[in-house]
């Protein structure tokens, strides 16, 4: 459950109402430690949104630039034990090009916690390509789903489809 948690008491209130996990944005850039005490109160239902655009961490469903840099953003909460981190990266979201994994590949690769994309999916193909990021987790797709871009019984079918095998060297 994700969108609008800004205080301790409505994340209290939705995991006690038997939600799974709470998705947690503009709440962790503005108070990062009451976030990660809530990790803690709350272990493996916690995820940190991490919206980016052009460089920034974003709030606010995506209009107000924070100060932060994804980087340092996200190693700010490495010690927390986090269900996960959805990592938006809104400039391949909102240009309609095809998605840049630069970002979140970079992101993924700097972190224990598993990484979900946001905003880079138009294709299966683009499915096939996130599984051989290591920490990436999953995706959600949106707009390719609802355009029928991209078929949801495909991109299932491809992301549970077991990789191709690695040469091991000596």
């Amino acid at each position: 459950l994700g969108g609008g948690f800004r205080s301790r008491d409505g994340v209290h209130r939705w995991i006690d109402k038997g939600a799974g996990r709470i998705v947690i944005g503009t709440m962790a850039a503005r108070d990062p430690d009451l976030v990660k005490e809530l990790a803690k109160y709350h272990p493996d239902q916690i995820v940190l949104a991490v919206d980016i655009f052009d460089g920034s961490v974003m709030t606010e469903g995506w209009r107000t630039r924070s100060a932060f840099v994804p980087e340092t953003y996200v190693a700010a909460f490495e010690e927390a034990p986090l269900a996960g981190i959805i990592v938006t990266d809104i400039d391949a979201d909102i240009e309609d090009t095809d998605g840049s994994l630069g970002v979140i590949s970079g992101l993924a690769k700097q972190t224990r916690h598993n990484v979900i994309a946001r905003g880079t999916v138009r294709s299966a193909d683009d499915v096939a390509r996130l599984k051989y990021i290591p920490n990436i987790a999953g995706t959600l797709i949106g707009r390719a789903l609802l355009s029928k871009d991209v078929d949801l019984g495909r991109a299932l079918e491809i992301a549970a489809a077991e990789g191709e095998p690695v040469a091991e060297f000596q």
